[in-house]
């Protein structure tokens, strides 16, 4: 696992747990490159903080400690409940990532069920099979049951939420909302950004209550929405008397959040990118030591006006529902080239992204109906456009957006079945208008696959693998991991037109060190014609990227 990425801090995490810091008693945060740069840059302008520091913890490096501060020291880096399911696999199965995977293939399948079982209660038999087979059929969602976070468990917490919310309206016991509550508990464990969609729900109730009326929904308000909260805080509880027991602050589940929230929404901020460091994150973290409504005030005053935020929010909206899978750690084109399978799967938001748009409309005339469902997606999309858009933190969205897809098409196909081609037409036109626009492409200098999509590989699998076999002397299999890995260089290496310059610079200058280390083992293995031939290439490749 490559060390700068979440999985990588999420397997740390859990192992640290599964040894028997079943407490996590300790500031546990990642610190990489971006962590550094960033505490380089406040103590350029604040000298005697590092010295200071230095003095108070000196078995750590003062930017490590500086962060730990930053993120609250105790206080969960990120919700605790994935870490701890990875931690209790550990435990029972041994540190094998592929134990993980295999739960999360289960719960994968079980949010295809749910998926059929909301768009069935909501829309409809048609509805319910063209959304199942969606489900089934979406590459994006399968690569994200099989990389090591979370985002899974989150298309699958969302659509059993909505999936209890129904069961509860129709059954408005209090031992429902009890068991709703308790699953947003633990849908809050997972990521606190349920926290939108279990206020919105209470609203709903209230609102529900104030529209019919009367002393009894009064009373059947104030009994559901006490079950509901009480459920909620139930499961939460345990985090919290950790927090107090180890001496976080005690209602702390995530300790990420303003630090996200100040690089995504500075004036500096390109709407159109995923993760990124703002120029004003020092200067903010110092004079508000991390702590989340402070950032937030700083963050918005860097821009000039309320326009220039609208205007950043407006860009988040549009690149929300474009086609492109951003990528930040694992890149879905990449996967796709180890993995055929996601390439032949045909739904992906290039689909999903306009016929759900058309649905959120057509069904909005029964929005009473849909409440929850509705809820699901506007609470994620809030969160989305809070944040920031990447294809992981957007793949929540699409199993809530498959139901109204599905709709659109059940819907265009009854008007012409009624012989309603106006309406048909309509529908039509505003799906092919609204394709034109998720589907615009990518701005100039970016492609599917980045360089480093391509770089991280080398460096956590096949290098490695090289120089085992190196120092074993079996330079024929050190020669062999490497022919491997070239099966995937990019082909338009060389192609001003696939690839931006920097781009093509930083790709070729990657694989000519590839083919230069396969030289070196060819040579060591015997085989110097073909060791002539790499050396060749990787003088080619070099001249490309504009290098001696």
């Amino acid at each position: 696992l490559w060390p700068e990425s979440d999985m990588y801090f999420f397997d740390r995490w859990a192992r640290t747990i599964a040894a028997g810091d079943w407490l996590t008693d300790r500031a546990l945060h990642p610190h990489v490159g971006w962590h550094r740069e960033i505490a380089d840059t406040y103590f350029a302008e604040h000298p005697d903080a590092a010295e200071a520091i230095a003095r108070e913890q000196p078995a750590k490096q003062p930017w490590e400690a500086l962060w730990d501060h930053w993120y609250a020291d105790k206080c969960f880096h990120q919700e605790p409940l994935y870490p701890y399911l990875l931690a209790v696999t550990y435990g029972a199965f041994g540190p094998d990532v592929r134990w993980v995977f295999g739960w999360q293939l289960a719960i994968g399948v079980l949010t295809n069920v749910l998926v059929y079982l909301v768009a069935r209660r909501h829309f409809g038999d048609a509805v319910a099979g063209l959304a199942g087979a969606a489900a089934v059929l979406c590459g994006p969602m399968l690569l994200y049951e099989m990389v090591l976070t979370r985002e899974s468990l989150l298309a699958f917490a969302g659509m059993a939420l909505v999936f209890l919310i129904e069961r509860a309206m129709v059954r408005p016991a209090w031992r429902s909302w009890l068991a709703v509550g308790a699953a947003f508990g633990l849908a809050v464990l997972l990521k606190t950004t349920f926290l939108l969609f279990f206020l919105g729900v209470l609203a709903w109730m209230a609102w529900t209550a104030w529209r019919t009326g009367g002393p009894p929904a009064g009373r059947a308000l104030a009994r559901n929405a006490t079950a509901l909260v009480l459920g909620a805080v139930l499961l939460v509880s345990p985090a919290i008397a950790r927090n107090v027991a180890v001496g976080a602050p005690a209602t702390c589940l995530s300790s990420v959040g303003p630090i996200t929230f100040l690089h995504a929404n500075t004036e500096d901020y390109p709407p159109d990118e995923g993760f990124f460091i703002s120029e004003h994150a020092a200067a903010i973290l110092g004079r508000t030591d991390g702590r989340g409504l402070p950032v937030v005030i700083e963050t918005l005053r860097t821009h000039p006006g309320p326009g220039s935020y609208l205007r950043q929010l407006w860009g988040k909206f549009a690149s929300l529902w474009h086609w492109y899978e951003k990528p930040n750690n694992k890149n879905f084109y990449y996967y796709r080239l180890h993995a055929p399978v996601l390439a032949r799967l045909p739904v992906t938001f290039l689909i999903v992204a306009p016929l759900a748009m058309v649905g959120l409309v057509l069904a909005a005339p029964r929005f009473r109906r849909h409440a929850s469902l509705y809820l699901l997606v506007a609470t994620t999309i809030a969160q989305l456009l809070a944040f920031y858009v990447l294809s992981r933190l957007r793949i929540p969205l699409v199993p809530a957006l498959l139901p109204f897809a599905a709709f659109t098409l059940t819907w265009i196909g009854a008007r012409l079945r009624e012989g309603r081609w106006v309406r048909a037409g309509a529908a039509a036109a505003a799906v092919v208008a609204l394709s034109c626009w998720t589907m615009r492409p990518l701005p100039r200098g970016r492609s599917l696959i980045r360089p480093t999509d391509y770089k991280v590989p080398y460096l956590t699998y096949y290098f490695p693998i090289e120089a085992a076999a190196r120092v074993s002397g079996d330079w024929r299999e050190a020669a062999e991991v490497l022919a491997e890995s070239l099966r995937y260089e990019p082909e338009a290496l060389e192609s001003v037109e696939v690839y931006h310059a920097s781009e093509r610079a930083e790709l070729a200058a990657a694989f000519a060190e590839v083919h230069r280390r396969w030289a070196e083992d060819l040579v060591r293995a015997g085989d110097v014609a073909a060791a002539a031939v790499e050396n060749r290439r990787a003088d080619e490749l070099l001249a490309a990227a504009g290098s001696p």
